[in-house]
């Protein structure tokens, strides 16, 4: 999966959740699961996101969704742009 493609939809979804915009480049890595050898998210988190208790249980929660459930790169853009769409229909209700 691009790390790209996984930060635009963590921010997002933390801009919609919280209304926060951060850069959540350096706050995860990706792994590989030493019993099930499968491909993880492993959170990474610096004191950005540490020191913001609300911030670091959301990512937590979303990465160990993100984890929990099969989701290849093709999931991720899916549910970057049914968000995308999400979020545009609520800024249209709003003008």
């Amino acid at each position: 999966m691009e790390k790209r493609l996984l930060n635009n939809y963590l921010a997002l979804c933390v801009k919609q959740q919280l209304g926060l915009n951060v850069d959540l480049t350096d706050q995860y890595d990706f792994a590989e699961n030493l019993v099930s050898k499968k491909n993880i998210i492993a959170p990474t988190f610096t004191d950005k996101v540490l020191s913001n208790n609300e911030l670091k249980m959301f990512l937590s929660s979303l990465i160990t969704e993100l984890n929990y459930e099969k989701c290849s790169a093709d999931d991720i853009r899916e549910r970057l742009e049914n968000l995308k769409k999400s979020h545009f229909e609520e800024i249209k209700k709003i003008v």
